[in-house]
């Protein structure tokens, strides 16, 4: 194909500008040699351009694609990266009448930020030729960053580290655990759980598993095959095991038993059959998996948005940017319900207004919604709102007939929202109330989090971030003197190590050094327990042995007596009677 290498689309002209390191526009020609993506800005190579605009969107908080190209004679001469939320959705995927599974999330938004590159053939190098940073979406968070599909990728030396881990047979989901460990948390990885599945679940893999699997068991083919449905499994399966019968584990049983049974205490007896001898060998580990789901989930929520198909776009909107991923499922089914009901009739009274309505092939049953336009309140007989805390198909009725495109605060759970977690709205009651006061410790708690996450990168991000907590410390520890009034702890104290817990038996002597004048102290006398004299036990004490001389015989001689006490210190008049006698 021709075209002019430095020619530019009209329309995008006004855009056309300088981006320094920082990300600012409009800078001037004479800085354009310093800054990151100037105009002209020179790369060795189509990759090197690629790698370090995909490094400037990592800190941005957007991901990249490659675009269209340009070839001269099968060469390539010019490259177009483009941010991943660039273009729309093409229209047939909106209608689909013979789609089994949900609608992937809306990630396209038409953005038109993008760089352009070129190979320069006389300098042999690669020029930057235009750069347009603006956005029509939100930025992610640094914290999540490593989820956008770009930013993802399993390196050389993680797929190694796996695969060795693999031939002795470590679960894939330790595996991770380990991994993340390694990295010094979930979030530092490059990779999520999914791309190691991903990676680890290929057809290919599972035909060397089972292939191995045969070798061992001498080409006897089993009967039957307990794994999960995975459609990579299933094949190996089905090509290298044809006789076999594959099955569900117990877990993917579980959950179709929840998605299909609609009885709770049906799920508690079956889930108490099949898991009879179940137990977690690492709790900590299931809980960081939660954890992590937990991020993942929530970042899908508030970075993407769903495709909008139930005819009420301005209400599935709204309720699309309020709930959470999953409850939006839900409030979805009862939004497009609303196509099902047929008007009965609307009157007055006094300042309420009541609907009626009724579902198709049930004329008999109708339903009544209460409306007060003043308050913004609606009600509906069916009281689906009170049990499951969302709107039904009658309340989103009653809001399409008076215009309204937000769900009124009354009807709104926090705990099911995407901002249930953000501090900056959550009211701040003075509530003495155990729940309100966890409220208020998660809140902090995922603040602070974040606050670790990008505190501890660089140095003078750490030295800031402590003098901000410390200084914060301080703060709250004088308001808290003040409300309870003990002393202030100094400002310089330092934190020591804590007190070691007495070990059993008697406590070590230390030795100290005595000066030349001080004597040392002479080391207490065990006395005995029977006479109180010290020098002897009781087993060799004089009164003991007077006792035991039986009737007849002759007492210790004198002589056996002095040499005995020779050496002893004078005791009192009363002990030494008590010794005589």
């Amino acid at each position: 194909m021709d075209f002019d290498l430095y020619s530019s689309d009209n329309d995008e002209e006004s855009s056309e500008m300088s981006l320094g390191v920082c990300g600012s526009s409009g800078s001037s020609d004479d800085d354009d040699s310093t800054s990151l993506f100037g105009m002209g800005t020179i790369f060795t190579s189509e990759e090197e351009a690629y790698n370090a605009y995909k490094g400037f969107a990592w800190t941005r908080g957007f991901g990249v694609c490659k675009g269209d190209v340009g070839r001269v004679d099968g060469v390539l001469v010019r490259r177009d990266i483009f941010c991943h939320r660039q273009g729309t959705r093409s229209d047939k995927h909106y209608d689909r009448p013979e789609r089994v599974r949900e609608e992937r999330l809306e990630s396209r938004t038409n953005c038109k930020a993008k760089l352009k590159i070129y190979y320069d053939v006389h300098d042999n190098v690669w020029r930057v030729r235009k750069i347009i940073d603006e956005h029509n979406h939100n930025m992610a968070p640094t914290a999540v960053c490593n989820l956008l599909p770009s930013h993802r990728k399993m390196s050389d030396g993680d797929k190694a580290q796996v695969n060795s881990m693999k031939q002795f047979k470590i679960p894939t989901p330790k595996i991770m655990a380990y991994m993340a460990g390694q990295s010094g948390g979930y979030n530092m990885l490059r990779f999520t759980k999914r791309d190691l599945y991903n990676y680890d679940e290929e057809v290919r893999t599972y035909r060397w598993v089972l292939l191995n699997l045969l070798d061992v068991m001498g080409q006897r083919t089993p009967n039957l095959v307990v794994t999960d449905g995975k459609k990579a499994m299933r094949a190996a399966i089905a090509e290298v095991m044809p006789s076999a019968m594959h099955r569900l584990c117990a877990w993917h049983l579980e959950k179709n038993c929840v998605q299909r049974v609609k009885e709770a205490k049906f799920w508690k007896v079956f889930k108490k059959v099949i898991y009879a001898n179940f137990d977690f060998d690492d709790l900590d580990r299931v809980v960081k998996d939660y954890q992590n789901n937990e991020v993942t989930a929530q970042f899908y929520s508030i970075y993407y948005t769903p495709v909008l198909n139930t005819g009420l776009d301005a209400i599935e909107l709204s309720t699309s940017k309020l709930y959470t991923r999953a409850v939006f499922r839900e409030v979805k089914k009862q939004i497009k319900g609303v196509a099902t009901l047929l008007f009965q009739g609307r009157e007055s009274i006094s300042m309420t207004i009541v609907y009626s309505f009724s579902k198709m092939g049930r004329p008999d049953r109708v339903f009544k919604v209460l409306y007060d336009p003043n308050d913004r309140k609606i009600e509906c007989e069916c009281k689906m709102s009170d049990s499951y805390v969302i709107p039904c198909s009658h309340i989103f009725c009653v809001m399409k007939y008076e215009g309204m495109e937000e769900i009124p605060e009354t009807l709104v759970l926090r705990r099911w929202c995407k901002i249930a977690k953000d501090c900056t709205t959550l009211k701040m009651e003075n509530d003495s109330r155990e729940q309100a006061r966890l409220l208020r410790y998660n809140a902090l708690y995922s603040t602070l989090s974040h606050v670790v996450t990008l505190g501890c990168k660089e140095v003078e991000d750490f030295a800031l971030a402590q003098d901000a907590i410390s200084n914060l410390v301080d703060i709250l520890q004088q308001r808290c003197v003040k409300k309870d009034g003990n002393k202030v702890l100094p400002n310089n104290c330092a934190v020591k190590d804590p007190t070691m817990a007495a070990t059993k038996g008697a406590p070590k002597r230390e030795k100290t050094n005595l000066c030349a004048s001080e004597e040392e102290p002479k080391p207490k006398r065990h006395c005995c327990t029977k006479c109180g004299v010290p020098g002897h036990t009781r087993r060799l004490c004089a009164s003991h042995d007077a006792k035991a001389i039986p009737t007849g015989s002759k007492a210790p001689s004198s002589a056996f007596a002095e040499s005995s006490f020779a050496n002893e210190p004078k005791v009192t008049s009363s002990v030494a009677n008590k010794v005589h006698h």
